[in-house]
């Protein structure tokens, strides 16, 4: 079964190998990421999204508006800290 989350404005889906084309270029850019550490590269970034869908304790969902555009990720994890 797949979960899929709605709120008014978004659908959060859970990260899968469908989403990397739709994420890498939120990674590569400079205006995206300029608060994240800076722009990655391609290869980079779809290395990351990969690591981050086989973690055990992290759940990360990829955001789209309802329109279908992509918007990021998000990490509905528990808290490490209790």
């Amino acid at each position: 079964m797949k979960i899929v989350l709605y709120t008014e404005r978004c659908i959060l889906v859970p990260l899968s190998p469908e989403h990397i084309s739709a994420l890498v270029p939120l990674f590569t850019s400079k205006e995206v990421r300029q608060y994240l550490g800076g722009a990655i590269s391609s290869e980079a970034a779809e290395e990351k999204i990969r690591l981050w869908m086989i973690q055990k304790h992290s759940r990360y969902w990829t955001v789209f508006l309802r329109n279908g555009t992509c918007i990021g990720i998000a990490d509905l994890s528990p808290h490490h800290d209790p």
